[in-house]
């Protein structure tokens, strides 16, 4: 099936049909040491809205299964948003252009239903942390140059570990961001302070790159 036959829909339940497919994708798209435990994901979905946290779990959706799927934040009082996962789950469908979309449609949402956020944040796995021949490491600079595609830029001058439960160890990852306003690498550098606390460290002059 096309690309174009993938509709876009929030999960907002934890009764909703698509949820257990959300939370398969979740586990077999992205490693142990990069995800959050799945009764986080639950609990968040049963919370009462908090006005100073909006949480989204969105998803592509064709008749057949679910296709992409996406979870971002927004921080009103520090005019952010944080992008936590993305990934076409269902294998027929890559290679088409659903994670642009799933990307665009995020930007979209933000820009009409959350025009608070000066920028988007987000994670990206960092290459350098694998041997050159490494089959990852060609993975990885793939990733990096999809989101450079869609005008992502990179915080340059520090050092991040992205840390989840039962991995405290952290995995060295790339910090970027999607400006949506004008906004400085020391913006980006106080948000990632905000999000990842000690995770993250000034090592040089912060550079958006």
């Amino acid at each position: 099936m096309p690309a174009s036959g993938v509709t876009f829909r929030e999960i907002r339940a934890v009764d909703d049909p698509l949820f257990p497919a959300f939370l398969d994708a979740f586990e077999t798209c992205f490693p142990p040491n990069e995800r959050e435990p799945v009764s986080k994901l639950v609990t968040t979905l049963l919370r009462p809205p908090d006005p100073e946290r909006t949480h989204h779990f969105l998803v592509g959706e064709s008749p057949q299964s679910l296709a992409v799927m996406a979870k971002y934040s927004v921080f009103p009082a520090q005019s952010m948003a944080y992008l936590t996962y993305l990934a076409v789950a269902d294998p027929a469908h890559r290679g088409r252009g659903l994670g642009t979309r799933m990307f665009e449609e995020i930007v979209r949402r933000l820009r009409t239903d959350d025009p608070v956020a000066s920028g988007l944040i987000l994670e990206i796995d960092d290459p350098a942390k694998y041997p050159h021949d490494h089959p990852e490491a060609a993975i990885a600079e793939r990733r990096v140059r999809f989101y450079r595609g869609l005008g992502v830029r990179l915080l340059a001058g520090i050092r991040y570990h992205q840390t989840v439960e039962f991995f405290p160890e952290g995995t060295p990852m790339l910090i970027a961001t999607l400006p949506m306003s004008p906004i400085t690498a020391q913006w980006v550098y106080d948000r990632a302070v905000d999000l990842f606390d000690t995770d993250v460290e000034q090592t040089g002059a912060l550079l958006l790159v």
